[in-house]
């Protein structure tokens, strides 16, 4: 199972998720949640799950250690029809072709 390999958080609502818990000001309920949870915790928001980095030293961890593997963004159908994913900044994986053309 899947989300056997994320992140402790907090156990999810039928249907909201963790909607509740994040309220009006995600920033502070993801700081208060940490104190519980850890830097990274994941999240229900709805029906998708997230994982949240609540620390700048656990996010430069994900985003920058990792080999770009979670930096990269996942494309859409919709631009592979026309390729757009190889000529275009926003769709690139963070590698080479998108080094140069930053």
């Amino acid at each position: 199972d899947a989300r056997r390999r994320l992140p402790p958080g907090p156990r999810p609502l039928p249907v909201v998720g963790n909607l509740l818990d994040v309220g009006d000001s995600p920033h502070r309920a993801f700081a208060r949640l940490a104190d519980s949870y850890g830097p990274l915790m994941s999240v229900r928001l709805g029906a998708v799950y997230a994982v949240v980095a609540s620390s700048p030293e656990t996010a430069r961890e994900i985003l920058q250690k990792r080999n770009g593997e979670m930096a990269s963004r996942r494309s859409l159908d919709a631009w592979r029809v026309l390729d757009h994913p190889a000529n275009s900044m926003i769709a690139l994986p963070a590698r080479g072709k998108w080094r140069a053309l930053r």
